[in-house]
């Protein structure tokens, strides 16, 4: 029944968001509407909708409240808590402690989405199949029980924005990224990537090291000690290798690299800028080799993966140049099934580890 409603909501999402694309006189008031949907059905969630929103609602008091502990420095990032600290003195601390932890998780749930929406609309050739993707590839979902993070991924996937045009822009966006989830941090480095073309000897150089990390994954494990991460090693809910959702996970996104990388000088000749894009597809897959060892890297791919979102309308409009006139509503009809049923797969294996197998409303 909840996969129903997701469903639905999911649906009536898109298809708001289609008709503003269709209507650029109301464009704005339907994609608002599709904006609203998706937000009100994380913000109107009871507490117990996600793995961690529980033990959130509790440190962001102990924030506020001036208690935290020092586990709470190592997990939440500065910027998180800053952010917190500075509502709860406008606030002046006289609050319910749920309503005042609902308040930040909403405007931090809020801005995500909005820079979400506003890369698919800024950054893709077809903003509703980026949505739609968004979707499928249930990260919308994360943000139930991953919305710090996911907060930081929305900032990343904007921060393409200014990739060959201004690092500073750029860094600014990778920095307030980390400053909530110290993680993002890895991309900071990636902005150097996109000039660097993608030929027979960066894939071997990539192969290599793929290998290489298949191998030392274990070596590679133990540097996570000098990290915020270090928390997490030994726990049997993280630290855990070879599920059956990292495997799955490794073989899809191997399906989809290889896809995109087979029209990767179609896709590069119309925008040269795609060729961070590609850049990042890759080393998506290399960490997600890693985390076939260790689950505690999945989050790390995420901040790859998210791309996609953005490749893979360019890549499907280069292979539809190949297709028939006749074939075209086949042949989109076909993307839309395999994405679909990649949803439904992820959602049947993550939605209980995740918290929002069931859902159910503050009412």
């Amino acid at each position: 029944m909840t996969f129903l409603f997701y469903f639905f909501i999911e649906i009536s999402s898109i298809g708001l968001f289609y008709f503003g694309q269709s209507n650029l006189k109301y464009k704005e008031a339907f994609q608002f509407l599709s904006f609203c949907i998706l937000y009100f059905v994380l913000v109107l969630r009871d507490y117990s909708v996600g793995a961690d929103y529980q033990n959130y609602i509790y440190a962001i008091n102990r924030i506020a409240n001036k208690s935290i502990l020092a586990t709470d420095n190592n997990w939440l990032g500065l910027g998180f808590r800053s952010f917190v600290k500075l509502i709860a003195i406008i606030f002046n601390r006289n609050y319910y402690p749920l309503i005042f932890s609902v308040f930040i998780i909403s405007i931090i749930s809020l801005v995500t989405l909005f820079f979400f929406f506003k890369s698919f609309n800024k950054l893709s050739v077809n903003p509703t199949f980026s949505l739609y993707l968004f979707l499928c590839f249930c990260l919308y979902f994360q943000l139930m029980n991953q919305f710090r993070q996911m907060f930081a991924v929305s900032l990343v996937l904007y921060s393409y924005t200014y990739v060959n045009k201004s690092f500073m822009k750029y860094a600014l966006c990778i920095l307030i990224a980390a400053s909530f989830h110290q993680t993002a941090i890895i991309m900071l480095p990636m902005f150097f990537l996109a000039k660097l073309n993608i030929n027979k000897k960066t894939l071997t150089s990539y192969f290599i090291v793929a290998i290489l990390v298949s191998l030392f994954a274990d070596k590679i494990r133990i540097l996570l000690q000098y990290t915020t991460y270090s928390n997490y090693l030994g726990w049997t809910q993280y630290d855990v290798g070879m599920t059956s959702t990292t495997i799955i996970n490794l073989v899809i996104r191997l399906f989809l690299l290889v896809l995109c990388i087979f029209k990767y000088k179609e896709v590069v000749n119309k925008d040269k800028k795609s060729n961070y894009l590609y850049h990042m597809i890759i080393i998506c897959t290399i960490f997600q080799v890693l985390s076939v060892q260790s689950s505690l890297f999945t989050r790390i791919t995420t901040y790859f993966f998210v791309f996609y979102i953005i490749l893979i309308p360019k890549v499907t409009d280069v292979y539809k140049e190949y297709i028939t006139s006749s074939s075209i509503k086949i042949y989109n009809l076909l993307i839309y099934i395999l994405f679909m049923t990649y949803q439904i797969i992820y959602y049947l294996y993550q939605s209980t580890n995740g918290g929002y197998a069931v859902y159910k409303s503050i009412f």
